[in-house]
């Protein structure tokens, strides 16, 4: 039966780069959403005061979902492939727990 291979500290940062790189994506997002939002309500609020021009509301709309829309898409592309790779991981973690040998001989590898 193959052996796992236990990922070396240079994988290991390569992943964290990855996820922390996704997390700031993530906040971004959220972050340039919250600003959309102050936009359209200082828009409103400068309608109580006649400021109106038809079109200025959607246009930031449209803005804000083309820009949603592209960092959703390289989010998806992402989360498919960490979806892949950590279902990969728990099926091998599954294999080896139906295995007591093999746990046993992992517990070994991994004192040493």
């Amino acid at each position: 039966m193959p052996r796992t291979k236990v990922p070396d500290s240079a994988s290991r940062k390569e992943q964290k780069g990855r996820i922390e790189e996704k997390l700031r994506l993530y906040e971004a997002l959220y972050h340039l959403n919250q600003g959309f939002e102050q936009v359209l309500s200082q828009l409103r609020l400068l309608e109580e005061f006649g400021f109106r021009r038809k079109g200025r509301e959607t246009f930031v709309e449209e803005l804000r979902a083309e820009i949603n829309f592209e960092i959703v898409e390289r989010l998806q592309e992402r989360e498919l492939r960490d979806w892949a790779h950590f279902g990969d991981l728990r099926a091998e973690y599954e294999k080896r727990a139906a295995n007591p040998a093999t746990v046993s001989r992992h517990r070994e590898d991994r004192r040493k």
